[in-house]
């Protein structure tokens, strides 16, 4: 049974829906938690100038927040946000949203990253995601890096989920994951820690760390496998021994001399 100090349910921004939500994707540690990997990543890393951004396209723009302000549509309450740069401003909006305008203030540095329309001879990104860069020596979360996508269940969210894995990757992932290679095997291979492995395929800081974790961890797989298949077959061969006969020249003798044909020397 798991332990309350490993429970997954006391991980910041996990409250017990969420907690539940994850049980029902097979999670409910810590542990659990630093092996349940993204099923893909959006690559979010690569800044576009607004004046290039074309309709029809995936864009990551990084700017200052020029106006910002909600509004009824018809049915809708809609958020809206004039972001700018050097080349231009671009339109983001968010439908029944009212609650980020608290989110944002004039003055703001954002980067959002979402699909680009042409609305009103305007670039606009409906609901992307954003973030505000608080401190420009800070890790972006959802954006403006390769962006992991978790596996959903109901009762959970994306951006809620990734924020809660962020700080399993940065402050329980080196607690939960201990190294079982000995440093020959893995400069042997060419793998690194297993510790960094997990923590780059939540949080890849580029494409070739991203692959080198997929490799260390492919690696531990197929050697889990073979060690389990080893154990198995040892234990057959203890339990399933033949029993073995002493060699009794007299008595094969005997048998020879009964054959109707002579033995060959094999």
């Amino acid at each position: 049974m798991q332990t309350e100090e490993k429970s997954a349910r006391f991980i910041r921004g996990i409250g017990p829906k969420r907690f539940e939500a994850l049980n029902r994707l097979g999670v409910h540690t810590i542990r659990d938690l630093c092996y349940f990997f993204p099923r893909r990543y959006e690559d979010r890393s690569h800044f576009q100038s607004i004046a290039d951004i074309q309709p029809g396209t995936e864009a990551t723009v990084q700017g200052e927040v020029a106006t910002l302000g909600v509004r009824q549509v018809k049915q809708l309450t809609l958020f809206e946000l004039i972001l700018r740069d050097p080349t231009g401003t671009l339109t983001a909006v968010w439908f029944n949203q009212p609650y980020l305008k608290n989110q944002f203030k004039v003055g703001d540095r954002v980067i959002l990253s979402g699909k680009a329309e042409a609305y009103h001879e305007r670039i606009q990104l409906s609901s992307p995601e954003y973030e505000r860069i608080q401190n420009e020596g800070t890790d972006a979360i959802h954006t403006g890096r390769i962006t992991p996508i978790y596996p959903l269940s109901e009762g959970l969210a994306q951006r809620s989920l990734r924020a809660a894995m962020k700080e399993v990757a940065d402050h329980y992932v080196l607690k939960e994951i201990k190294e079982f290679l000995p440093q020959s095997v893995r400069d042997r291979h060419s793998l690194i820690e297993l510790s960094s492995a997990v923590q780059a395929m939540h949080f890849p800081p580029d494409q070739e760390t991203l692959e080198a974790a997929r490799k260390r961890l492919i690696f531990d797989e197929l050697f889990i496998f073979e060690l389990i298949l080893l154990y198995k077959m040892r234990a057959i061969q203890r339990k399933e021994r033949a029993v073995a006969f002493q060699k009794n020249p007299e008595l094969i003798s005997e048998f020879s001399r009964v054959l109707p044909f002579l033995l060959t020397h094999d």
